[in-house]
């Protein structure tokens, strides 16, 4: 339809723009108000979407912005519902309420030389996976479970656990139950966004980890992935499992030396004499005091020693209480 504006024609279309849709030929006036104004002409090439709301020549009268394109208007038209929807999904941004797969594990290990870093990663369909499923919290108490899931095994290992949260990221998680030979477990660590860091046991029996770092698994991801270890070369791990062998079999010794006193009304500085052998690389001397004996075992491998007493005389320096062994290196 030719639209005549001020003694001239146009050949272009005339597509006029309510709030509640598109006409063709109609005049356009201020929403709401039945006074007339300018019909906006509109070429093809613009789309209906060239502006959302028209121009009001009223005073006080406000112009939209115009779009883009036509993606540009449904953009407009659906954003509060898309920020609704993308409200409810939203991962919250605490420990609560969310998993957390281990994804690094920094250990110590005396399988490599001291000093070198050896990194590698696990396929995760042959990584262990482990991860943290927290629930809901209830004060500062956020409850949940540990789980352990080795691949191509049906069998899956869960913990209770409990944690806090402090306002600035700082994270206690305590196992009661334990996990395998420890009783009770309690790391701590921080977190700062997607990432979870917890400090490791530092004990021999837990493969003397340093450190786990752990990932926020978003919603509509995978809670399983590889897993990377950063093993470090260190003796440390190797002596202290030496050592912790070394003290049970000199407290191993102290029991078999009993029944053997029992039937003799001595004690015995030949091992032979006892129902007991000591650890593979342990090697164990037993010197007789006036009112029992004291023994000292050696590793052949890295010389640590350890030493332990019955009676009121101490041969060496390391042990300081009755029946107690000591190791080198120790306070």
């Amino acid at each position: 339809m030719p639209l005549s504006r001020g003694g001239t024609t146009s050949s272009r279309s005339t597509v006029a723009i309510t709030p509640l849709g598109f006409r063709s030929g109609k005049r356009l006036g201020h929403p709401g108000r039945s006074d007339s104004s300018e019909t906006v002409a509109i070429s093809r090439s613009h789309r209906p979407c060239h502006r959302l709301w028209g121009r009001s020549h009223e005073p006080g009268g406000s112009t939209m912005a115009p779009c883009a394109d036509p993606w540009q208007c449904v953009a407009l038209l659906l954003s509060p519902l898309s920020a609704f929807i993308l409200a409810c999904n939203a991962t919250p941004d605490t420990l609560a309420g969310n998993t957390w797969r281990v994804e690094r594990v920094f250990s110590r290990s005396h399988r490599h030389p001291v000093g070198s870093t050896i990194t590698r990663e696990i396929r995760p369909d042959s990584a262990p996976q482990v991860r943290l499923q927290m629930g809901a919290a209830s004060g500062t108490r956020v409850p949940g479970t540990l789980v352990f899931q080795i691949p191509h095994e049906r069998a899956v290992m869960t913990y209770e656990v409990t944690a806090t949260e402090s306002a600035t990221g700082e994270v206690t998680v305590s196992v009661p139950g334990g996990i395998s030979d420890l009783r009770t477990l309690t790391v701590s660590g921080t977190r700062r966004g997607d990432e979870l860091w917890l400090i490791g046991t530092g004990k021999a029996d837990v493969m003397f980890i340093d450190s786990v770092l752990l990932r926020r698994v978003r919603k509509g991801q995978m809670a399983g992935g590889p897993l990377v270890i950063v093993e470090r070369g260190d003796l440390t791990a190797l002596i202290q499992a030496q050592k912790a062998r070394m003290k049970s079999d000199l407290r191993n010794l102290v029991t078999e030396q009993e029944r053997y006193f029992a039937d003799h009304v001595r004690y015995t500085r030949r091992l032979s004499d006892l129902n007991f052998a000591p650890s593979s690389g342990v090697t164990i001397e037993v010197t007789l005091t006036a009112d029992g004996w004291w023994g000292r075992a050696r590793h052949t491998g890295t010389g640590a020693e350890c030493e332990i007493f019955v009676g009121s005389t101490s041969g060496g320096s390391l042990a300081r209480r009755e029946g107690a062994p000591a190791c080198s290196g120790e306070p």
